[in-house]
Protein backbone atom coordinates (compact mmCIF):
# COMPACT_ATOMS: atom_id res chain seq x y z
CA UNK A 1 0.00 0.00 0.00
CA UNK A 2 2.81 2.44 0.82
CA UNK A 3 4.44 1.93 -2.58
CA UNK A 4 1.26 3.13 -4.26
CA UNK A 5 1.28 6.29 -2.15
CA UNK A 6 4.90 6.98 -3.09
CA UNK A 7 4.21 6.37 -6.78
CA UNK A 8 1.18 8.67 -6.60
CA UNK A 9 3.23 11.37 -4.89
CA UNK A 10 6.08 11.08 -7.40
CA UNK A 11 3.77 11.05 -10.42
CA UNK A 12 1.66 13.99 -9.27
CA UNK A 13 4.60 16.14 -8.25
CA UNK A 14 6.40 15.58 -11.57
CA UNK A 15 3.18 16.08 -13.53
CA UNK A 16 2.28 19.37 -11.81
CA UNK A 17 5.86 20.61 -12.10
CA UNK A 18 5.89 19.95 -15.86
CA UNK A 19 2.51 21.64 -16.25
CA UNK A 20 3.97 24.69 -14.53
CA UNK A 21 7.06 24.69 -16.75
CA UNK A 22 4.96 24.28 -19.92
CA UNK A 23 2.72 27.14 -18.83
CA UNK A 24 5.80 29.23 -18.09
CA UNK A 25 7.31 28.36 -21.48
CA UNK A 26 4.25 29.47 -23.44
CA UNK A 27 3.22 32.48 -21.39
CA UNK A 28 6.64 33.97 -20.66
CA UNK A 29 7.57 35.75 -17.46
CA UNK A 30 4.12 35.62 -15.84
CA UNK A 31 3.98 39.37 -15.25
CA UNK A 32 0.35 39.11 -14.13
CA UNK A 33 1.51 37.11 -11.10
CA UNK A 34 5.14 38.16 -10.70
CA UNK A 35 4.85 41.94 -10.79
CA UNK A 36 2.11 42.31 -8.14
CA UNK A 37 3.84 39.74 -5.94
CA UNK A 38 7.18 41.55 -6.30
CA UNK A 39 5.50 44.87 -5.50
CA UNK A 40 3.82 43.40 -2.41
CA UNK A 41 7.14 41.98 -1.29
CA UNK A 42 8.94 45.29 -1.82
CA UNK A 43 6.29 47.27 0.02
CA UNK A 44 6.29 44.85 2.97
CA UNK A 45 10.10 44.93 3.12
CA UNK A 46 9.91 48.73 3.16
CA UNK A 47 7.40 48.57 6.03
CA UNK A 48 9.76 46.30 8.00
CA UNK A 49 12.62 48.75 7.48
CA UNK A 50 10.45 51.70 8.54
CA UNK A 51 9.48 49.80 11.70
CA UNK A 52 13.21 49.53 12.44
CA UNK A 53 13.45 53.35 12.08
CA UNK A 54 15.14 53.43 8.68
CA UNK A 55 14.00 55.99 6.11
CA UNK A 56 13.16 53.53 3.34
CA UNK A 57 11.14 53.59 0.15
CA UNK A 58 10.20 51.08 -2.53
CA UNK A 59 10.10 51.98 -6.20
CA UNK A 60 8.37 49.79 -8.77
CA UNK A 61 10.18 49.10 -12.03
CA UNK A 62 11.74 52.53 -12.32
CA UNK A 63 15.50 52.08 -12.69
CA UNK A 64 17.32 50.81 -15.77
CA UNK A 65 20.14 48.39 -15.06
CA UNK A 66 23.17 47.63 -17.27
CA UNK A 67 21.02 45.56 -19.66
CA UNK A 68 18.40 48.34 -19.94
CA UNK A 69 15.83 46.33 -18.00
CA UNK A 70 13.45 48.16 -15.68
CA UNK A 71 13.95 46.95 -12.12
CA UNK A 72 12.18 47.50 -8.83
CA UNK A 73 14.42 48.64 -6.01
CA UNK A 74 14.49 49.43 -2.33
CA UNK A 75 16.08 52.62 -1.01
CA UNK A 76 17.32 53.52 2.44
CA UNK A 77 18.03 57.23 2.97
CA UNK A 78 17.67 57.95 -0.77
CA UNK A 79 20.33 55.37 -1.64
CA UNK A 80 19.44 52.30 -3.73
CA UNK A 81 20.45 49.32 -1.62
CA UNK A 82 18.85 46.31 -3.32
CA UNK A 83 17.11 45.49 -6.54
CA UNK A 84 14.12 43.20 -6.26
CA UNK A 85 13.70 41.05 -9.33
CA UNK A 86 10.76 38.79 -10.04
CA UNK A 87 13.02 35.84 -9.19
CA UNK A 88 13.22 37.20 -5.63
CA UNK A 89 9.48 37.17 -4.96
CA UNK A 90 9.30 33.53 -3.89
CA UNK A 91 6.74 32.40 -6.47
CA UNK A 92 8.74 29.21 -7.04
CA UNK A 93 8.78 28.59 -3.29
CA UNK A 94 5.01 29.00 -3.09
CA UNK A 95 4.67 26.61 -6.01
CA UNK A 96 7.03 24.12 -4.35
CA UNK A 97 4.97 23.86 -1.17
CA UNK A 98 1.72 23.85 -3.18
CA UNK A 99 2.92 20.95 -5.36
CA UNK A 100 4.07 19.08 -2.28
CA UNK A 101 0.75 19.51 -0.48
CA UNK A 102 -1.30 18.54 -3.54
CA UNK A 103 0.92 15.57 -4.38
CA UNK A 104 1.16 14.23 -0.85
CA UNK A 105 -2.59 14.34 -0.45
CA UNK A 106 -4.78 15.68 2.27
CA UNK A 107 -5.90 12.50 4.01
CA UNK A 108 -9.11 13.18 5.86
CA UNK A 109 -8.33 16.86 6.33
CA UNK A 110 -11.24 18.88 4.99
CA UNK A 111 -10.79 20.99 1.90
CA UNK A 112 -11.41 24.17 3.90
CA UNK A 113 -8.76 23.17 6.45
CA UNK A 114 -6.31 22.38 3.65
CA UNK A 115 -6.86 25.79 2.07
CA UNK A 116 -6.44 27.51 5.46
CA UNK A 117 -3.21 25.61 6.20
CA UNK A 118 -1.83 26.39 2.74
CA UNK A 119 -2.70 30.08 3.24
CA UNK A 120 -0.78 30.06 6.54
CA UNK A 121 2.18 28.44 4.74
CA UNK A 122 1.97 31.10 2.02
CA UNK A 123 2.03 33.88 4.62
CA UNK A 124 5.03 32.35 6.39
CA UNK A 125 6.97 32.11 3.12
CA UNK A 126 5.98 35.62 2.10
CA UNK A 127 6.83 37.25 5.42
CA UNK A 128 10.13 35.36 5.79
CA UNK A 129 11.08 36.41 2.25
CA UNK A 130 10.22 40.04 3.09
CA UNK A 131 12.39 39.87 6.20
CA UNK A 132 15.17 38.34 4.09
CA UNK A 133 15.04 41.26 1.63
CA UNK A 134 14.94 43.78 4.47
CA UNK A 135 18.00 42.24 6.09
CA UNK A 136 19.85 42.16 2.77
CA UNK A 137 19.04 45.85 2.31
CA UNK A 138 20.44 46.57 5.79
CA UNK A 139 23.61 44.63 4.98
CA UNK A 140 24.22 46.80 1.91
CA UNK A 141 23.28 49.99 3.74
CA UNK A 142 25.64 49.23 6.64
CA UNK A 143 28.43 48.29 4.22
CA UNK A 144 28.80 44.65 5.24
CA UNK A 145 30.99 43.04 2.54
CA UNK A 146 29.31 39.61 2.63
CA UNK A 147 26.18 40.37 0.60
CA UNK A 148 26.60 37.42 -1.78
CA UNK A 149 27.23 34.98 1.06
CA UNK A 150 24.08 36.05 2.87
CA UNK A 151 21.99 36.36 -0.31
CA UNK A 152 22.92 33.02 -1.84
CA UNK A 153 23.50 30.83 1.18
CA UNK A 154 22.55 32.05 4.65
CA UNK A 155 19.12 33.60 4.06
CA UNK A 156 18.21 31.20 1.26
CA UNK A 157 19.03 28.26 3.52
CA UNK A 158 16.81 29.73 6.21
CA UNK A 159 13.86 29.98 3.79
CA UNK A 160 14.38 26.44 2.49
CA UNK A 161 14.58 25.11 6.05
CA UNK A 162 11.24 26.82 6.74
CA UNK A 163 9.74 25.13 3.68
CA UNK A 164 11.11 21.77 4.81
CA UNK A 165 9.52 22.30 8.23
CA UNK A 166 6.22 23.14 6.51
CA UNK A 167 6.47 19.89 4.56
CA UNK A 168 7.06 18.00 7.79
CA UNK A 169 4.06 19.70 9.38
CA UNK A 170 1.89 18.82 6.37
CA UNK A 171 2.96 15.16 6.42
CA UNK A 172 2.33 15.00 10.17
CA UNK A 173 -1.16 16.46 9.75
CA UNK A 174 -2.00 14.12 6.88
CA UNK A 175 -0.49 11.06 8.58
CA UNK A 176 -2.46 11.78 11.76
CA UNK A 177 -5.61 11.84 9.68
CA UNK A 178 -4.67 8.39 8.32
CA UNK A 179 -4.26 6.90 11.82
CA UNK A 180 -7.74 5.34 11.78
CA UNK A 181 -6.96 3.52 8.53
CA UNK A 182 -3.61 2.24 9.82
CA UNK A 183 -5.19 0.79 12.95
CA UNK A 184 -7.49 -1.34 10.82
CA UNK A 185 -4.57 -2.71 8.75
Amino acid sequence: MKINLYKRFLFLSIFIYFLWKIYFLFFGQLELINDPLTNLLGNLSCIFLKEMNFDSSFHQLSVLDNANILRAHLKIADRIVVFIDNNCNGLDLHLLIFIFCISYGKGKISLLSSIFIFFIFWLIIFISNSIRISLLALLVYKGVPYFDLFHKYVFSSFVYILIFIMMLIWTRLVNNSYMEIRKID
